[in-house]
């Protein structure tokens, strides 16, 4: 995914933070444990889940619309 618009800070509240997307996703994993309580290895547990959205980027500080993202 590559950004439609070349921008190093928030044009509004002028952060260096970075920037986020919205998705929505659906679908089942199977979180894995060991024997011993312990977390197994859970890598690949989003693989198989469905995304959607993501296609305008927010200012992680102040929220505000920055870009539409590139999903080419």
């Amino acid at each position: 995914m590559s950004i439609m618009k070349d921008i190093k800070r928030c044009p509004k509240c002028e952060s260096v933070e970075g920037y986020f997307i919205k998705q929505t996703v659906s679908g089942k994993i199977n979180y894995r444990f060991n024997f011993d309580g312990s977390e197994a290895d859970n890598g690949d547990m989003h693989d198989h889940l469905e995304y959607k959205g993501g296609s305008v980027a927010y200012c992680l500080k102040c929220k505000k619309r920055l870009f539409r993202m590139d999903t080419k």
